[in-house]
């Protein structure tokens, strides 16, 4: 069985900059940093380290691990 690589996957960053641009959206339309901004950073950071975490097989409809 090939080792798991470390990195994220190109799919993980993609959506890491788009919910990046939803912050930085709302930071512009809000002119200041206020408590929604925080929340939004927070819920961003979250989500990234369990997707990061959990692998793609762990998950109903996941990845298939390879067959020999």
């Amino acid at each position: 069985m090939p080792e798991k690589s470390p990195f994220p996957t190109n799919k993980w960053l993609a959506a890491r900059v788009t919910a990046a641009a939803g912050i930085i959206i709302l930071f512009i339309t809000t002119d200041n940093w206020d408590d929604e901004e925080w929340i939004a950073t927070v819920t961003l950071i979250s989500e990234a380290l369990v997707s990061y975490l959990v692998p793609n097989d762990s998950a109903p409809g996941g990845v298939k691990p390879k067959q020999p």
